[in-house]
């Protein structure tokens, strides 16, 4: 688990492939917030793929990071 803030976090996955599994987490009661993981937290470089496994929608390819609200 990487911890960003008091109420935000990432859980991150290592799968057979290689690639990871990252699941970003708002703990917060009041409104959605963007939560911001940098690839280095979770012990990954350069360009990667991002996938909403959620909404089985890609997202597109981030270079040393990626945001997103939730």
């Amino acid at each position: 688990m990487v911890t960003f803030t008091d109420e935000t976090f990432a859980m991150v996955k290592d799968l057979e492939d290689g690639s990871k599994a990252v699941g970003l987490f708002n703990q917060g009661v009041k409104a959605p917030i963007d939560v911001t993981v940098k690839w280095s937290d979770v012990g990954a470089t350069g360009k990667q793929i991002a996938r909403d496994l959620w909404r089985q929608k890609d997202l597109g390819t981030f270079e040393d990071e990626f945001k997103a609200n939730v």
